[in-house]
């Protein structure tokens, strides 16, 4: 059995399993889909049937696994174990709290290089960091849906 900081690490059970927590530990999977799609950016729920699949195939049937949910297959509601509710809020809480995208940690890298360079005149530093922090915005951008 996969231990409770493996399971909460993948995105989409933490989002299940936040909206659970937020929704007094019961919600209908129609609802945990759209709430999914508004997170990852997508409010129309163009993604949907991704979302569905991974949720039924993969997620919901592991989490099932390690005792964390109970899956109501005839009303299609997901239920959250109170017996287990305390400790993946912490987890959730604390892997959220410490979650970062490789596209800010580049940022992040990009612009103290570009300073660390412009600082010693590296013209080839400014150059090769300009372009990493370009890249990164644009990345970060993509994230958030600007572009």
């Amino acid at each position: 059995m996969e231990d409770l900081t493996g399971l909460v690490s993948n995105k989409r059970r933490r989002l299940l399993l936040k909206y659970l927590i937020e929704n007094d530990d019961s919600a209908d999977l129609e609802d945990v889909i759209k709430y999914i799609c508004r997170v990852e950016g997508d409010p129309e729920c163009r993604n949907r049937k991704s979302v569905y699949i991974s949720l039924k195939q993969t997620h919901i049937p592991k989490l099932e696994k390690a005792n964390i949910i109970v899956y109501n297959r005839r009303e299609n509601k997901l239920i959250l174990e109170e017996s287990i509710k305390k400790d993946v809020k912490m987890y959730i809480e604390f892997v959220e709290g410490v979650d970062i995208s490789w596209s800010k940690y580049y940022f992040g890298l990009s612009f103290a290089a570009l300073i660390l360079s412009f600082i010693t005149m590296n013209s080839i530093g400014l150059l090769i960091s300009s372009l990493f922090l370009i890249s990164s915005s644009i990345n970060i951008a993509k994230e958030r849906r600007i572009l």
